[in-house]
């Protein structure tokens, strides 16, 4: 038949408000292409479980690593606090 190979006109109508809204934000197409491939980088890794234990495991020591750095500074906080308020004499 003779349409056939027709693009149904509101297919057609979306792809063109699509490209009106990439020409006005060229940065849109990057954003899309990034998450695009967010998306499928995700899809990967929860396809196997086991994959993704190395950027748990890294992800896990970063916030012990900030944890006692935040204790530390806590720490030094209170020291220096203690030995300002230490009287040296008159």
């Amino acid at each position: 038949p003779a349409n056939s190979n027709r693009v149904p006109a509101n297919s057609s109508r979306k792809e063109d408000q699509r490209n009106e809204r990439t020409a006005v934000l060229p940065e849109l197409t990057i954003l899309r292409h990034l998450l695009t491939q967010l998306h499928s980088r995700w899809q990967s890794l929860r396809a196997d479980p086991e994959a993704g234990y190395s950027t748990e495991a890294v992800i896990v020591t970063a916030l012990l690593a900030a944890l006692a750095l935040t204790a530390v500074g806590i720490i030094v906080a209170k020291v220096v606090s203690a030995a300002g308020n230490i009287s040296t004499g008159p």
